[in-house]
């Protein structure tokens, strides 16, 4: 067996007269040999046909990964020329698949549903389109087409020349809305502003930039919005009982409005501009530090403001004008009052009515005042602890002296006397009992319950009435100043539309809250708050 690797046979030398056992183990032994022998060639066949199709796959690879590069070179950059770039492209794939011919057509007549274009004999086409958008074909020799690996590749070419082709068509329509929107931004009327999320400034319209220089801030991009702005401004956010001033440190929010009012000491800070500035969200492809994340539409409110101190003064202004021929009236009135005996019923009844009518307008007037003193944070209480049902009782008497009106009370033991204004607090119920009389049902007698109740640290007071009730849109406008739900009824039972501004007035001046609920056709509930 010494040769068998070399010649690959089994040669065993046996005598004749050996045992019949080795004799046959010596057959099995030769015939292995050939088996092995045979299986060496059929190996040895196998590996060369391997290698075949390797090298034939690596050939193909070598052209797919050719024709990729030359699909990326297309593909990456956008902003080089498309024509040139293309061109250099689909010569790359003639060059590769070995092509007699291979032509990139555009046309703008070639839609979805035609036959194709006007092709010379012998050619043919593969589309380059994206979506229902046809930018053109591939026109190629039509026996080369009938490759599988030629079709492939073509229509590899093809969709990527329409990719390309369509971002192009987005990037140039891209260009046109930012010129646009970049026109809109620099003549718009209104300021506006865009910082990132930590609120630096990272650009601004020309319109702002004229305003800030104005009011003495010189904006740059990079610089903190907050900071700049309270250089001459204290900024003021807007909810829902008004504008109160902002935290330092709070950023602008998304939705929210905010009121730049011009500081003590600052440039103008007399008669100076005000604005209101509305925060809106901005919606950037650039996520990175330092894109757009919030922008302010600033829009300079001073005319606006100027008519609403003017209308405050000539409040002020009439209000006190008025206010000393009434009290000559009232005085007159009175020292008549007491020289007329009560013999002549009609001149007492004359002269109670002026006094009456005296009274009115002293009331009229001193509400004007009152709102003139909540305005500008003027309002003086004088609180002590008080039996909380000595106000109720007193508004009672006196509303039920002028107007029909039934009042009842439930006081919680608890709650009985706690520290407020005796006279403010009247005034509070006065003029919630005055507007559930007025603003009663037809064929109802008007009523009003008054429930009093601790709540922790709180007083929760409410006065539930039985009349017309408040609709819902209207609802949130009735504490502000000459605001009427119902006009017509108004005119009809009077009212000045002040009373309930003078009620948040007050209940405010106690570091108290007020709210209503109320539902059209069975009554309104006030709700208040006060410190315990």
């Amino acid at each position: 067996m010494g040769d068998f690797p070399r010649t690959g046979k089994v040669e065993v030398a046996m005598s004749s007269d050996a045992p019949t056992e080795l004799q046959e183990l010596a057959e099995r032994f030769e015939k292995m040999g050939r088996e092995i022998v045979e299986t060496q060639e059929r190996l040895r066949s196998m590996n060369k046909l391997l290698e075949q199709k390797v090298r034939s796959k690596t050939d193909a690879l070598t052209t797919r990964n050719a024709e990729l590069a030359a699909i990326q070179k297309l593909l990456a950059p956008i902003d080089t020329s498309l024509v040139h770039l293309t061109d250099e492209t689909v010569a790359r794939f003639k060059q590769l698949l070995r092509l007699s011919s291979l032509v990139f057509r555009t046309s703008a007549s070639l839609q979805e549903g035609n036959e194709g274009p006007d092709l010379p004999s012998g050619a043919a086409f593969v589309q380059v389109r994206y979506g229902n958008k046809i930018y053109g074909w591939l026109e190629t020799d039509a026996e080369e087409l009938k490759k599988r690996e030629v079709r492939d590749s073509l229509e590899l070419l093809a969709n990527s020349l329409a990719v390309q082709l369509n971002n192009h068509h987005l990037l140039v329509s891209t260009v046109q809305q930012h010129q646009l929107l970049e026109e809109l931004f620099s003549s718009m009327n209104e300021g506006v502003l865009l910082m990132d999320s930590n609120g630096v400034l990272v650009r601004f319209n020309a319109y702002l930039e004229e305003r800030m220089a104005r009011d003495g801030i010189a904006l740059k991009p990079g610089c903190l919005v907050s900071a700049a702005l309270r250089q001459a401004f204290e900024i003021r956010e807007k909810h829902q009982d008004g504008f109160s001033p902002a935290p330092i440190a709070k950023k602008f929010e998304d939705g929210r409005t905010y009121e730049l009012v011009p500081v003590k000491g600052a440039k103008d800070d007399e008669g100076g501009r005000v604005y209101h500035a509305t925060a809106f969200s901005v919606v950037s492809t650039n996520p990175d530090a330092g894109a757009p994340d919030i922008g302010l539409l600033v829009r300079d409110v001073s005319a606006d403001a100027e008519v609403e101190r003017l209308k405050d003064q000539l409040i002020s202004i009439v209000a006190h004008e008025l206010k000393t021929p009434i009290t000559a009236l009232r005085l007159q009135a009175e020292t008549l009052a007491t020289q007329i005996g009560l013999e002549d019923e009609e001149r007492d009844q004359i002269l109670a009515d002026m006094q009456e009518e005296s009274f009115r307008l002293r009331r009229l007037v001193d509400d004007w005042l009152d709102l003139t003193r909540f305005r500008d944070g003027h309002i003086s209480l004088m609180p002590k602890i008080m039996h909380i049902a000595t106000p109720i009782d007193k508004a009672a008497k006196l509303v039920t002296a002028r107007f029909e009106l039934k009042v009842t009370r439930t006081i919680d033991p608890e709650a009985e006397c706690f520290k407020f204004d005796p006279e403010r607090i009247t005034q509070v119920f006065i003029n919630l009992f005055s507007n559930a009389a007025r603003y009663f049902r037809e064929g109802v007698p008007p009523v009003v319950h008054v429930d009093v109740r601790r709540d922790g640290d709180k007083v929760r007071i409410r006065v539930q009435d039985n009349g017309i009730g408040i609709p819902k849109d209207k609802a949130t406008y009735v504490f502000e100043r000459f605001y009427q739900a119902d006009m017509t009824i108004a005119r009809q039972r009077g009212g000045t539309g002040l009373g309930l501004a003078i009620v948040k007035g007050i209940v405010m001046a106690h570091q108290g809250t007020i709210s209503l609920d109320s539902e059209l056709g069975c009554g309104t509930c006030f709700t208040i708050e006060l410190p315990y």
